[in-house]
């Protein structure tokens, strides 16, 4: 089996998103794949590099000082060979210890215990980013905006999104407190967790059924079926993929979701590895026919979301809506070392049905329409304030989040002119704090913080909105 990479883009500098229930891994390069044993070439030059690497390692281990920490642990080994494969100069390969590779696996799957939300770290706490349709936090009343203050009446403010995951987590069957914040009013709620499927969610809406994959993962093929079956049975003839901030996963998902509605024996991609060219094949014994079909993409589609987002548009004709595609058309495997960690390397390109390689390029949508999105709003860590007639990108990202919450902003170039002045002020006025016109680090986290929730709560889809457009 032949997997490709997972690639998370992210402008949300210094945050964590994370899936309390399912720890979906927002990194760049995510990726997993069969382990694919290669032979390798022994030759002189190769046992000339192994001693020298051999004398230098001799000579780290006995005599060399850390000038900057001493007395920090570090396993030598594994930093070489971290550094050895950073040296490739390829984002998508990587050396992982058994731990990272485990965790890095699992969170591609989107089968896990918890309640079922994703949210990202803040200095208040998690801020809910979504909520599982028919998860325990769904069936509790928690809403995407709301942010996790205290989980068991112990406060997360100013813990790390992982921290915050770890509190949340645990046994199916145990119960969690979850304190959140919404609307300047803390509200309680009482919640048992249990498995929750992370990989898809979906629901049926007038006359299409709409489906968001999160992940490709083991067992998305056949959660799409369930899906499929109940539009079926409904009869709706309407179909949406939203595959929006989806970087990948398991190639094995999305040749068994394009097997469920490709006929069988056609070519749904290619994989053009150094030496030759395999043809992926559709496996379809249960299709499933939609007179419609669209998908909504995004530039963090990526990889395997590229793959479906090619059969589905080459083979079936279906209709692209959002912006253009992240552009990954190169597959990696995974190989388990002596040692017990693993690699995670490039061995091929993938090609679309037609034979077209997207790598660098993407796809682009035949209906281009930018939603307002929360990774469109970031701040970065800053040692310095800045006021009037400061200039700095830090002022420009500033700018746009004052507009974005409704505030008169002159200009977004990033010079702090008067009208951006009385605008902080405003927004100081606003929480509670001292209408200096100062911008600080700590007031560009609260700034941030305002803004993703003011879009998160908008519940605006720009996408969806679009394909009702076109269906009537």
């Amino acid at each position: 089996m032949n997997n490709l990479e997972r690639k998370k883009k992210y402008k949300l500098k210094g945050k964590i998103f994370v899936v309390i229930s399912c720890v979906i891994c927002l990194v760049i390069g995510i990726g997993v794949g069969s382990v694919i044993p290669r032979k390798q070439k022994s030759n002189n030059t190769n046992k000339d590099n192994i001693l020298l690497i051999n004398e230098i390692m001799d000579i780290i281990n006995t005599s060399w000082l850390d000038p900057n920490d001493d007395e920090k642990d570090k396993n030598l080994s594994q930093q070489m060979f971290k550094g050895l494969v950073s040296s490739l100069n390829d984002p998508y390969t990587s050396y992982m210890t058994m731990d990272e590779a485990e965790d890095y696996y699992q969170s591609i799957d989107g089968d896990v215990v918890g309640i079922g939300v994703t949210f990202l770290g803040i200095e208040e706490g998690g801020l809910i980013t979504d909520v599982f349709t028919g998860a325990p936090a769904k069936n509790a009343g928690i809403k995407s905006g709301d942010i996790i203050v205290k989980i068991d009446g112990v406060s997360v403010a100013g813990k790390t999104a992982t921290d915050i995951r770890k509190l949340v987590t645990g046994e199916s069957g145990s119960e969690v407190n979850i304190t959140v914040l919404r609307d300047k009013k803390n509200l309680d709620f009482k919640i048992i967790r249990k498995d929750v499927e992370t990989d898809v969610d979906y629901r049926i809406k007038n006359n299409y059924g709409y489906i968001k994959l999160t992940t490709f993962g083991s067992n998305t093929a056949e959660h799409v079926e369930s899906v499929f079956k109940e539009l079926k049975a409904q009869n709706i003839d309407n179909l949406i993929f939203d595959l929006r901030g989806n970087g990948g996963g398991y190639t094995k998902a999305v040749e068994g979701i394009l097997s469920l509605l490709v006929p069988d024996n056609q070519v749904i991609y290619k994989l053009q590895s150094k030496n030759d060219t395999e043809v992926i094949k559709s496996s379809g014994k249960n299709k499933y026919d939609f007179k419609n079909g669209f998908v909504l993409m995004d530039n963090n589609s990526a990889s395997c979301s590229e793959i479906l987002i090619g059969g589905l548009t080459e083979i079936l004709g279906y209709k692209t809506i959002g912006t253009q595609s992240f552009g990954k058309g190169i597959a990696q495997s995974r190989a388990t070392l002596s040692d017990g960690n693993d690699l995670k390397y490039t061995f091929a390109k993938w090609l679309t049905p037609s034979g077209i390689c997207i790598h660098g390029k993407g796809f682009t949508p035949d209906y281009k329409v930018k939603e307002d999105d929360i990774s469109d709003y970031v701040y970065e860590k800053f040692e310095k304030t800045y006021k009037y007639n400061s200039v700095s990108t830090n002022v420009i990202y500033m700018q746009r989040m004052l507009k974005r919450l409704g505030y008169k902003v002159d200009r977004v170039d990033g010079y702090f002119s008067k009208a951006t002045e009385s605008a902080l002020k405003q927004f100081q006025h606003s929480i509670g704090l001292k209408e200096d016109g100062v911008y600080t680090y700590s007031l560009a986290k609260k700034l941030y913080s305002s803004t993703v929730v003011k879009v998160l709560q908008s519940g605006k889809d720009k996408g969806l909105d679009k394909v009702e457009e076109l269906l009537k």
